[in-house]
């Protein structure tokens, strides 16, 4: 299987031979659907983590999230570390003793 034509768990199209537009609001790139251009890559096509999963431009990408290793668009890099802390941490700093951190951080 190849991933230039499938579905995502939402039912739209995906795959690196869709052509799409950067979903940051006032952002005309011209992208695909690829997992490359995923908010959230994989993870974000298949509804694992609490990424969108819409396609952005590699300008409106951020990476370094706390719960995903691909990038992610910067409302969900704010609402998912924002999560991760207040879940995972208290809603403060990071602890070490937050199992996905030291994961992450290792």
């Amino acid at each position: 299987m190849g991933w230039s034509y499938g579905h995502n768990v939402e039912g739209e199209e995906v795959g690196y031979s869709v052509p799409a537009v950067c979903n940051e609001p006032g952002c005309e790139a011209k992208i695909d659907r690829g997992l490359s251009y995923t908010c959230g890559g994989l993870d974000g096509h298949s509804g694992v983590i609490g990424t969108c999963g819409k396609p952005f431009c590699s300008e409106h990408l951020l990476y370094g999230s706390k719960l995903s290793h691909d990038a992610v668009c910067s409302r969900c890099y704010e609402a998912t570390d924002q999560d991760y802390l207040d879940d995972c941490c208290g809603g403060t700093e990071p602890k070490e003793s937050c199992c996905f951190y030291m994961a992450q951080e290792g």
